[in-house]
């Protein structure tokens, strides 16, 4: 039997939690041992949820990216360019070169199209929210 990534750092989070905390009490050392086993914690659920949100981020930027019209015609030939080759890159490549292709967009849309620049802002405002990594609450008892 072999156990998934997530099985395996969430158990190396819940035997710190259970053995090492309690062996060094509520002093300096279980303190930050208690802060070690709840950042391996959202390490294995970020391990499982991040596949997903990253691909779903891909798909709505070249969605959206691919619809956009601007009247800059080199942001605009940028923005293409980026998606013509962003198929032929690697998974991270693809998210990093499409958000910074998303960056120029918004730059350009705060002083050209404001229906524009409120699209990218409720895009950045979810997807900074999906981001965010929930810490476990680990008692110390």
């Amino acid at each position: 039997m072999s156990l998934t990534l997530k099985e395996t750092i969430s158990s190396l989070a819940l035997g710190q939690a259970l053995l090492v905390v309690p062996a060094m009490r509520h002093d300096y050392g279980g303190k930050s041992a208690a802060t070690i086993a709840a950042l391996l914690l959202m390490l294995a659920a970020e391990v499982e949820t991040i596949a997903d949100r990253r691909a779903n981020t891909r798909s709505w930027l070249f969605e959206f990216l691919g619809s956009v019209h601007l009247d800059d015609i080199a942001l605009q030939s940028d923005v293409e360019l980026t998606l013509a080759t962003a198929r032929r890159a690697s998974l991270d490549e693809q998210y990093w070169n499409m958000l910074s292709a998303l960056t120029l967009v918004h730059a350009w849309a705060d002083d050209h199209d404001m229906a524009l620049a409120a699209q990218c802002r409720r895009f950045l405002a979810d997807w900074a929210e999906s981001e965010k990594l929930v810490p476990p609450a680990i008692p110390l008892d």
